[in-house]
């Protein structure tokens, strides 16, 4: 019985490693997506003006 022991500790501390590179994946996943919004929203506000100046003035409420 105890020649397994090793063996299972050693499986729980790569399932933990497992699980904590798949929770870095996520993360890094969300951030990206939110990101790739944010940024979508912000070159869709900014391209309804031709002229970046008249953009920041319409956008900073001058």
């Amino acid at each position: 019985m105890s020649a397994n022991q090793p063996a299972c500790v050693a499986d729980e501390a790569l399932l933990a490693r497992r699980d904590v590179l798949l929770r870095r994946i996520v993360v890094l996943c969300a951030l990206a997506s939110f990101t790739a919004f944010g940024l979508a929203i912000a070159t869709s506000i900014w391209s309804h003006s031709a002229d970046p100046a008249e953009a920041v003035a319409m956008n900073s409420g001058y």
